[in-house]
Parts: structure tokens; C-alpha cells; sequence
């Protein structure tokens, strides 16, 4: 009975940190953010919540900290995802994007390889963005146009694009900036300027 009564808790457990976390990414989807914050917060306080739903809420409460340029938060967050769980890479991608746009630059070399090392290919796009990035902002943009060139592609993510495209432009190559642009990179690029200001207007 007391195996089973566990199992049967185990198992409600589950259920309700599923449905909450369901429910708040559909918050996120229809741009519910406060409803979502709430619900994601609930999860990581939760006695009732999985760790993997409670790393998974800490996640996405960092991704929203970093949509509204409050770093300090981003990190609180990212840094309260397990090290163990299978969330942690993504959550160490997080932290060197915050250390890039901080200009902390061994730091974001670091967590880099860190996610690398934990998460593999399941970071490796994500991973390639972050470094490209840190590229730009250490390097200058010859350097990340020689790096991007390498590695961007049709299905690369919005933030590669944007800055192979910075980078083309900067190099004279303005057809082949306009052609990296579509609503994602654009989007990205107008919500990062303001901590990223090499991500310059390039329409």
C-alpha cells in the first residue's frame, strides 16, 4: 500500500506540474505574460511541482527576464535550473548570452562550453548563435562574417542571421543583408538593440 500510495502521488504530481506548465506556454503564445509569469513562478515554489517542470518554469522565467532587459533576474533565474537536469544546457546557453550583453566575455566562453559539454547536440544551434554573437561583440563584424559565413544556413535561427547580416552589411554587401531578413530577424533584432547595440538598423 505505502508503494503504491507513493506512486499514486508521484503520479498527481506529474499531472498537475504538466498542466500548469502546459498552460502557462500557451499564456506565453497568446502573449499572457503576466498570467504566465504567475503560473511559472507557482511551479518553481511548488512542494507539488516535478523538478523537471520547476527547472523548466526557472527557464522560461530567465528567457522573460531577458525580454525585458533585466539581467540580474535572467541569471537568478537560469542559475536555480539543476545542474543534473536535461534543462540545465539551455539554461547555460542563457547565462552566456546575459555574460555577452554584460561584455563579460571569458565568462560567456565558459558556459558555452559548458552547455556544450552537458547538452550536445541538443544546444548545438543555440550554442552557435550565443558564440557568433560574442564574436560580434568582441571581435568586430570581419570576424563574425568569417565565422558566419561558415556556419549559417537555411535553417540557422534568427539571432545567426541578424548578425551575419550586420556583419554583411558592414562589409558592403547590403543585398546580401537584405537577403537574411525575414520577420524573425527582424523581431529579434529591434528586442535585443537596446542591449546589443551592434545589432544596428540594417533596413
Amino acid at each position: 500500500f505505502g508503494m503504491a500510495a507513493i506512486a499514486l502521488v508521484w503520479g498527481a504530481r506529474k499531472l498537475v506540474s504538466g498542466h500548469q506548465l502546459t498552460r502557462s506556454l500557451q499564456d506565453l503564445e497568446v502573449g499572457e505574460d503576466g498570467d504566465a509569469i504567475g503560473r511559472l513562478i507557482g511551479l518553481t515554489e511548488g512542494w507539488w511541482a516535478t523538478r523537471s517542470a520547476r527547472d523548466v518554469a526557472a527557464l522560461n522565467l530567465g528567457l522573460l527576464a531577458v525580454r525585458t532587459s533585466d539581467l540580474d533576474e535572467a541569471v537568478r533565474w537560469y542559475e536555480r535550473v539543476t545542474r543534473s537536469g536535461r534543462a540545465y544546457p539551455h539554461a547555460a546557453v542563457g547565462l552566456a548570452f546575459v555574460h555577452v550583453v554584460q561584455r563579460r566575455f571569458d565568462k560567456a566562453e565558459n558556459m558555452l562550453h559548458e552547455a556544450l559539454s552537458r547538452g550536445g547536440r541538443v544546444v548545438h544551434d543555440e550554442v552557435d548563435e550565443v558564440r557568433l554573437l560574442l564574436v560580434l561583440c568582441r571581435d568586430g563584424t570581419m570576424a563574425a562574417r568569417a565565422l558566419g559565413e561558415r556556419i549559417v544556413g537555411p535553417s540557422s535561427g534568427p539571432l545567426l542571421r541578424a548578425v551575419v547580416a550586420v556583419a554583411r552589411k558592414e562589409a558592403g554587401d547590403s543585398g546580401g543583408a537584405t537577403e537574411l531578413l525575414d520577420t524573425s530577424v527582424v523581431d529579434v533584432m529591434d528586442r535585443l538593440r537596446p542591449l546589443i547595440p551592434e545589432l544596428e538598423e540594417i533596413i
